[in-house]
């Protein structure tokens, strides 16, 4: 039995250091590929945000309630918001509304007004690191006692869940003009 030429050796040798390679690279690819796309999966949009409220005295019992909402992207990746969606909602507490929890999700507020402050933007984006706020006015009666919540909606597939932030505050307005708060925040 004759054993191989020492062409035909190298040949080999040389093609299993190829293959060796070539394999080695296709699993660094995978390896790496996979860890990016659960990276990428893991890497969604945080939000932090105020509310603050203030009014100002009108005419004939009413006043005017600004209401702002200061979001802050803490995240690393920006976020495309549905500018349709986002809003501001004023509620009424009813006369007669029992003691107990109150709240718009609980459906026990009466819905005054929306605002929808960036309706007519066709789109918007929040980078990372990054500040932003929405404002809105509202004319309401003096005396009265409010809930504002405030909705940050993010563009989302149809097939994914949606990504919300909501903040809120609760506003007492004075019967006095002569006594009423200049203003108010709320921190979360």
């Amino acid at each position: 039995m004759d054993l191989p030429s020492k062409d035909t050796t190298e040949v080999v040798k040389n093609l299993i250091t190829a293959g060796g390679i070539i394999l080695g690279g296709i699993w660094a690819f995978w390896r790496w590929s996979l860890s990016e796309y659960i990276r990428r999966r893991r890497e969604v949009p945080s939000f932090d945000g105020e509310m603050s409220a203030r009014s100002a005295d009108f005419k004939d019992g009413k006043e005017v309630l600004t209401v702002s909402c200061k979001w802050r992207n803490v995240g690393v990746v920006p976020l495309k918001v549905n500018t349709q969606a986002t809003s501001f909602t004023l509620f009424d507490i009813p006369d007669g509304t029992p003691n107990g929890p109150i709240g718009p999700r609980l459906k026990n507020l009466r819905e005054l007004f929306v605002r929808r402050p960036w309706e007519h933007w066709p789109g918007a984006l929040l980078e990372p690191a990054t500040n932003s706020e929405l404002q809105a006015h509202f004319l309401v009666e003096r005396g009265g006692t409010y809930v504002v919540s405030c909705r940050l909606e993010a563009v989302t597939k149809p097939s994914a869940l949606k990504q919300v932030w909501v903040r809120e505050i609760v506003w007492k307005s004075a019967v006095d003009p002569e006594h009423t708060p200049q203003s108010m925040q709320v921190t979360s």
